[in-house]
């Protein structure tokens, strides 16, 4: 597997990657088009952010996305493809979005995340912090906090 920086001509490619990942979860036709603009990723955000791509022989097997604030990462996207969960990209994805955030002086990543993902980012050493109000109206979205140590 090869983790590459994205280009702005990976973004429709990774939007529908994005609305797969989301889907595999058995959310509604109705709350994926609700969603369907959060899942979204422009040329511009690529160009602007750290956008990382992981691929084996050009196939994109997952992606993800920070946006860093400081001390603090964003840790906007991180998507993989339904029939490629549970084999590490995810991890891999985070390792290298870790160390790309450690070399700009990021100290933690905050993730909104979906209900679904919370153990994901719990092994990782996340914890809940708090949560935020999502669509729709009285769903509520948990957000964890990840140190990023020199020994991860």
């Amino acid at each position: 597997m090869r983790i590459r920086r994205a280009t702005g001509t990976d973004a429709p490619a990774l939007s529908a990657l994005a609305l797969r990942s989301k889907a595999h979860w058995g959310y509604s036709a109705e709350l994926l088009s609700l969603w369907s603009g959060e899942l979204e990723i422009s040329a511009d955000f690529i160009h602007q952010n750290p956008v990382f791509v992981a691929e084996i022989s050009g196939r994109v097997l997952g992606w993800t996305a920070t946006v860093v604030h400081g001390e603090v990462a964003e840790l906007e996207h991180l998507w993989i493809e339904p029939d490629q969960m549970r084999k590490g990209i995810g991890s891999a994805l985070f390792a290298h979005a870790r160390q790309e955030a450690r070399s700009h002086g990021v100290k933690r990543f905050r993730v909104v995340s979906d209900p679904h993902a919370v153990v994901f980012y719990e092994k990782l050493g996340g914890t809940h912090v708090g949560e935020i109000a999502s669509r729709p109206q009285g769903r509520k979205l948990p957000v964890l906090e990840i140190p990023i140590h020199e020994d991860r």
